[in-house]
Protein backbone atom coordinates (compact mmCIF):
# COMPACT_ATOMS: atom_id res chain seq x y z
CA UNK A 1 0.00 0.00 0.00
CA UNK A 2 1.30 3.26 -1.20
CA UNK A 3 0.11 6.07 1.05
CA UNK A 4 0.55 10.22 -0.10
CA UNK A 5 2.91 12.40 1.26
CA UNK A 6 0.94 15.59 0.56
CA UNK A 7 1.00 18.48 3.19
CA UNK A 8 -0.62 18.70 6.04
CA UNK A 9 -3.47 21.83 5.94
CA UNK A 10 -1.97 23.82 8.64
CA UNK A 11 2.06 22.95 7.03
CA UNK A 12 3.68 26.43 6.39
CA UNK A 13 7.18 26.22 5.44
CA UNK A 14 8.50 27.75 8.70
CA UNK A 15 6.50 24.99 10.68
CA UNK A 16 8.17 21.85 8.76
CA UNK A 17 11.87 24.06 8.77
CA UNK A 18 14.66 21.37 10.53
CA UNK A 19 12.57 18.43 10.81
CA UNK A 20 13.83 15.24 8.80
CA UNK A 21 12.34 14.00 5.77
CA UNK A 22 11.36 10.78 7.39
CA UNK A 23 9.76 11.88 10.47
CA UNK A 24 7.86 14.51 8.88
CA UNK A 25 6.34 11.87 6.47
CA UNK A 26 5.94 9.53 8.81
CA UNK A 27 3.89 12.17 10.60
CA UNK A 28 1.72 12.82 7.61
CA UNK A 29 0.96 9.15 7.21
CA UNK A 30 -0.11 9.10 10.71
CA UNK A 31 -2.61 12.05 10.70
CA UNK A 32 -4.03 11.07 7.31
CA UNK A 33 -4.52 7.60 7.13
CA UNK A 34 -3.86 7.07 10.67
CA UNK A 35 -1.00 4.59 10.11
CA UNK A 36 1.49 3.91 13.29
CA UNK A 37 4.56 5.51 13.80
CA UNK A 38 8.20 4.47 14.97
CA UNK A 39 8.86 4.14 18.96
CA UNK A 40 10.08 7.76 18.31
CA UNK A 41 6.79 9.30 16.87
CA UNK A 42 4.71 7.50 19.14
CA UNK A 43 6.01 8.86 22.31
CA UNK A 44 5.90 12.36 20.79
CA UNK A 45 2.50 11.81 19.94
CA UNK A 46 1.88 10.14 23.12
CA UNK A 47 3.49 13.60 24.95
CA UNK A 48 6.00 11.25 26.62
CA UNK A 49 8.89 13.24 26.58
CA UNK A 50 11.34 10.86 28.18
CA UNK A 51 11.08 8.25 26.14
CA UNK A 52 10.62 10.59 22.83
CA UNK A 53 14.47 11.67 24.22
CA UNK A 54 15.54 8.29 24.81
CA UNK A 55 14.78 6.61 21.70
CA UNK A 56 15.58 10.12 19.60
CA UNK A 57 18.25 9.61 16.76
CA UNK A 58 20.98 12.37 16.81
CA UNK A 59 19.06 14.19 13.90
CA UNK A 60 14.99 13.62 15.68
CA UNK A 61 16.71 14.74 19.00
CA UNK A 62 18.38 18.03 17.16
CA UNK A 63 14.75 18.64 15.84
CA UNK A 64 12.77 17.90 18.95
CA UNK A 65 10.94 20.83 19.36
CA UNK A 66 10.32 21.96 15.76
CA UNK A 67 8.75 18.20 15.75
CA UNK A 68 6.57 18.90 18.87
CA UNK A 69 5.70 22.20 17.53
CA UNK A 70 4.34 20.89 14.05
CA UNK A 71 2.19 18.03 16.43
CA UNK A 72 0.61 20.63 17.58
CA UNK A 73 -0.03 22.84 15.00
CA UNK A 74 -0.96 20.47 11.85
CA UNK A 75 -1.88 17.28 13.18
CA UNK A 76 -5.44 17.00 14.59
CA UNK A 77 -5.71 17.30 18.38
CA UNK A 78 -7.46 13.91 18.69
CA UNK A 79 -4.47 12.29 17.51
CA UNK A 80 -1.73 13.05 19.89
CA UNK A 81 -1.93 13.90 23.49
CA UNK A 82 -1.65 10.82 25.19
CA UNK A 83 -1.39 6.95 25.04
CA UNK A 84 -5.03 6.45 24.78
CA UNK A 85 -5.72 9.09 21.92
CA UNK A 86 -2.73 7.89 19.62
CA UNK A 87 -4.50 3.70 20.03
CA UNK A 88 -8.04 5.48 19.51
CA UNK A 89 -6.29 7.04 16.43
CA UNK A 90 -4.73 3.81 15.07
CA UNK A 91 -8.41 1.85 15.39
CA UNK A 92 -9.76 4.44 12.95
CA UNK A 93 -7.42 3.10 10.66
CA UNK A 94 -9.80 2.04 7.21
CA UNK A 95 -7.59 0.55 4.63
CA UNK A 96 -9.35 1.16 1.02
Amino acid sequence: MTFSTQPLPDETPSIIAGIPLPILEGLRHYATHHVPVGHFLEAVLSNDLTNACGRADEHSARALVQIVRYTYNCVPSRAWGSPEKVAKWLKERVDA
